[in-house]
Parts: structure tokens; sequence; C-alpha cells
């Protein structure tokens, strides 16, 4: 072309480039820069999924975090709510109102509380280690994969037999499995492998009746859960400063001088009628929140576990150990009393504990007002509808025209009732059933053209006749149930704001007069008018006060005429001492009248 050329300009052309490869070749440049490039090749690859793997890893750390927050939000909203401050218990002082505050806000669920209470329980534990040998053929990390098997088996949305499925077609849900399958990695690694896959048919049903014995389980589980709620909702009420110091000199004595010294400083302590009162409210409190033989001798391993469980959850170790030894000195004391009510019931004492801002006073209740139940007036309102007699005589007419529709009427009618109970309307039921009868359960007879001549076509034809006796059965019976609830509602209201009522002591003047008119009515030395017509004014107003109270918790004139169903206003664990006492009131109300 004319113009100017320069070395350079022949790089394109195929002469040079052969002569090039070729000088390559020859000095190994070359396969050189192959192997160059393929090494620059892999560094691209493994930087571009690291920086994938750290996209990933981001974003799981903020999706943590995020879910940190909520949980740290929702601790704090349980710890520090200010409309139940009582129940928080780090550190409960001498002159609080409670030793063990009523819990009745829980971080968990009900479920999920009785979830780990399962996966904790001893029997669980026994089956952890039948499964976790063959874990270990398997999984590198046997602990880690039984910790995902227990995870799985407790998840009540999925089937035992899907899981054993899921797991067949893939174990690595739990783990990464023992040896490899590349054939880099050797002989070994591979027959490593071969093995944990043959384990894994051993694994399979251990994996399915893991799952099963949770399910078979999880009802009796929530059970006890529920139980353990209704009973940290009891509180355990704060001893006043003069008892707690009578029961730390009793409990030297009893140090330095042993059972006898004891009873012997027990006697003369028990002189304080109040120090009684007091201890007895404790004593019951604690019956009631952690059972009868916690903090005794007499406690075996269910009791332990009782007392354990049934702390509040954020104690801290050094206030829990300190309240287990006070309550056993105050279990030690209440026996002691018992064994002296048992041999004189002129010592029978009702428990009462100190009001927080009175501890001054001289006289407690002589019955303490019962504001602490285990049960919600819901619940035992719904409990009491259910046992009514004419919701039961619907439900029975319900039953005798479900066996007429489906095949299980039992089941049908279970399901109904759990409607009714959850507050649907009867009418709304009934409507649903009318329109898809099958949806309660299977019919009785058969549907299909070839039945239809023959005896279970016919029945089929009068259950489907039956669905709108059934409607009318089940409007009766939400209806009746309603009416009860309604009732009982507002009786259970009744009965309880009743039994908030204190019925106040007596002062040591006014018990001896009350103790006079007892000896004179029983000796018949002279008539109640005349006795009660010499009483000191005062003391006469005490009574008048006792009668007013006796009246607004039982009735009017209840304890006067002698019902028996007043005992049904009083808390179990004072109903002894209430019998006990219970001819001195009627004189004191006859006295008043």
């Amino acid at each position: 072309s004319g113009a100017k050329t320069t070395t350079l300009d022949f790089e394109d052309e195929a002469g040079y480039q052969a002569q090039a490869r070729d000088f390559a070749r020859r000095r190994g440049l070359y396969h050189l820069s192959l192997v160059a490039a393929g090494m620059e090749a892999e560094v691209l690859r493994r930087w571009a999924g690291i920086a994938e793997k750290r996209e990933q890893v981001a974003k799981l750390w903020e999706r943590a975090s995020v879910a940190l927050g909520f949980a740290i939000e929702r601790e704090r909203r349980v710890a520090y709510n200010e409309e139940r401050t009582e129940t928080l218990s780090t550190g409960i002082p001498s002159d609080g109102k409670y030793l063990v505050p009523p819990t009745t806000t829980f971080s968990r669920s009900v479920a999920e509380d009785a979830r780990l209470a399962q996966l904790s329980s001893e029997r669980w534990k026994e089956r952890e280690a039948i499964v976790h040998p063959v874990l270990a053929k398997i999984y590198r990390d046997p602990d880690g994969a039984l910790s995902a098997l227990n995870a799985l088996a407790s998840d009540a949305a999925i089937e035992p037999c899907k899981l054993a499925e899921d797991l067949g077609l893939a174990p690595d849900r739990l783990g990464r499995l023992r040896g490899s399958e590349l054939v880099v990695d050797g002989r070994a690694a591979r027959d490593e492998r071969t093995a944990a896959t043959v384990a894994l048919s051993e694994l399979l049903p251990l994996a399915r009746a893991h799952a099963t014995e949770f399910r078979r389980n999880a009802e009796r589980f929530g059970i006890r859960e529920q139980q353990r709620r209704a009973h940290m909702a009891l509180s355990v009420p704060a001893l006043s400063k003069t008892a707690m110091a009578r029961l730390v000199e009793i409990e030297a004595v009893r140090k330095q001088g042993g059972d006898d010294a004891y009873r012997t400083a027990f006697a003369f302590a028990v002189e304080d009628r109040l120090l009684i009162q007091e201890v007895k409210a404790v004593n019951e409190a604690l019956t009631a929140r952690f059972g009868w033989s916690a903090f005794t001798a007499k406690a075996d391993v269910i009791a332990e576990r009782n007392m354990s469980e049934r702390m509040p959850e954020d104690l801290a170790p050094e206030r829990r150990e300190k309240l287990k030894r006070l309550f056993a000195v105050i279990r030690r004391f209440a026996e002691e009393q018992h064994l002296a009510e048992r041999q004189d019931r002129s010592k029978i004492v009702a428990g009462a504990s100190v009001e927080l801002g009175k501890e001054t006073f001289a006289v407690l209740p002589m019955l303490a007002p019962v504001t602490e139940f285990k049960t919600t007036v819901d619940e035992e309102a719904r409990e009491r509808a259910l046992a009514a007699p004419h919701y039961a005589h619907h439900r029975a007419a319900l039953v005798e025209t479900a066996t007429r529709v489906w095949r299980d009427p039992a089941d049908a009618i279970g399901k109904i009732e759990d409607l009714i109970v959850k507050g649907f309307a009867g009418e709304r039921i009934a409507a649903a059933v009318t329109n898809d009868p099958a949806a309660y359960g299977a019919l009785r007879g058969s549907d299909r053209i070839m039945d239809k001549l023959l005896a279970v076509g016919r029945e089929r034809k009068g259950a489907l006749q039956a669905v709108p006796e059934a409607a009318s059965r089940i409007c009766s019976l939400g209806a009746s149930y309603a009416s009860a609830l309604d009732a009982e509602t507002r009786s259970i209201t009744e009965e309880r704001r009743r039994m908030a009522v204190a019925i106040p002591g007596l002062s040591p003047a006014a018990e001896d007069a009350l103790k006079r008119l007892a000896a004179q009515i029983k000796n018949k030395d002279g008539k109640l008018d005349v006795a009660a017509g010499s009483l000191d004014p005062h003391i006469a107003r005490e009574f008048a006060k006792v009668s007013r109270a006796l009246d607004e918790r039982f009735g009017r004139n209840a304890i006067l005429r002698g019902e028996t169903d007043v005992i049904n206003r009083v808390s179990p664990a004072q109903r002894r001492a209430f019998e006990a006492m219970r001819d001195r009131l009627t004189i004191l109300q006859q006295a008043v009248r």
C-alpha cells in the first residue's frame, strides 16, 4: 500500500503468530501461560463464591439482629410491665407484700413451655441415649444432629411418618454426614460414607418412634404446664418483721439445743396468736403453690420438681436458696402447730397474713379474705356450664339424634361442643351442619348409586333426613350453654366478691367475753339474752362488726341458721379452722341479734 510499517504490524499475521507460538513452546512459556490463566480463573471463581457467601452472611446477620431486637423488646415488656410490678422478684425485700409474688405473665406460650419440659424430662433423656449412638455412626456432629432431630420430632406440624420419609431422602437435614462420596478424598472416606448410609436405615424407625413418643405425651405435658401456671398464679404472703425475728430465734434454739429445746421455745412462741396466724397463712400458701410436702423432709422427686418449676423464673440463685431455708423453717413451725391442734382443738387458729403498711395492727382477721384463685372466672364458669343439668339434658338429646346421622357421633359432638365453648352461636353451627353435615364426621350409610336400594343406601337417606333435627338440637344446646354460662359467671363473680370479705378478729377482751358466753350457754346457767345484755359496749360493737362481716360473706343469718353450704365460701386450707370456730360464731350472732 506504500504506507510505512513496523514490527508490531506483523502481530496479526499468521506467520508471525506461528513463530511466536513456536518460540513460547520451545521455552515452556506457552504451558506456563495456560497454567497462569487457569489459576487466575480459579482465583476469580473462589473470590466470587466468597463474595456470595459474604452477602448471605450479611443478610442472615441482619435478620438475626432484627429477631434479637424483637426478643429483647418482648422480654423487656414482660419483665418491666408497669401494670404488674409485683410479679418481679429480683430481690424480694423483707418488708414487701410477698415472699413469692404471683406470676401471671410468661415469656413463652403454654405449648412451648410444655415442649421444653418434655424435652428435658428423664423419659426423653432415655430415648436420646438410645438414638445418640446411631447418630454417631451417621453424622460428624451427633450432638448437633440430636438437637436438630429433637426440634423436628417436637414440631407438631410434621407427622412422624413424614419426618422419617424426609430424613431418608435428605439425611443431611440433621447435619454433615460422615465420610465423603468424592474419589479425591480416598477409599477410607468413601467407606465411611457407605457405613453411614447403611446406618441410616437403622435411624429412620428410631426417628419415627421419637416423634410418635413426643406426640403421645404432648397432651400430658400440656396439662402439667397449665397446672404449673395455675399454681404460680398464687402468691406467698410476706411475714411481719416481728414474726420473722421470732422464727429466727426459735430456729437458733433448735440448732443449739436440738428438738427438745425447739419444742420448749415453740411452747412459749405459740402464746402469740398473731405469730401463729401469720405462719399458718404462709404455710397454707406454700401448700397451695408448691404442694403439701414441699420444703419438708417428706419431699419426693415430684415435690422437688414442683419446688424448682414453680419458683419465679427471674429469681436470683442466692435469693432462691434463702427462700428455701426460710420455707423449711416455716414448715417445721407449722407442723408443730398442727400436732398441737390435733391434741387440743381449742388451739385451732385460722391463718391470716399482715397487710402491707398495717404491720402494727394488734389483731389479724379471724378468717382471711380469699382473693387468689387457680382458675379465672371464665374458666370456672365454662366448667360449671358444661355440668349444668339442663345442658346435660340437651346434650343427651343431641347424642340420640347424632347416632342416626354420623358413624362416630362422639367425635361429631366433640367438634360441635368445641365450637360452642369457643363462643360460636348455636344457630351458626346449626346452619353449617345443615349445609355440610359430612364436615363434622362421616355420615352413616352410603351415597353410591348401586347402594341406593340396599340397607346402606336407606341408612344414608335416614341420616340426611335426621340432619334438620340435629340442627334443632344444636340450637337448643347452644342456647342452653349460653344461658348456663351467663348464670354461672354471675354466680362465681358474686361468690368471689363474698369470699374477698375478711372476718375481723376480736380483741383479747372480746375473746374472753365470747368464751364466757359459750360456757354459760353450755352449762345452762343463764339465758343468752341475759348474758349478752351484760356485755361491755365496746365488746358489743366488736361483736356487731364481726356479725355484719359474717352476713356479708356468708349471707344474712346463714351462720345462725346453720346452713351447710357456707363452707364453700371458705378456702380449703381454712375449713378445718372454720369448723372449729363455727359454734363460737353462732353464739356471737345470737348475742348480737
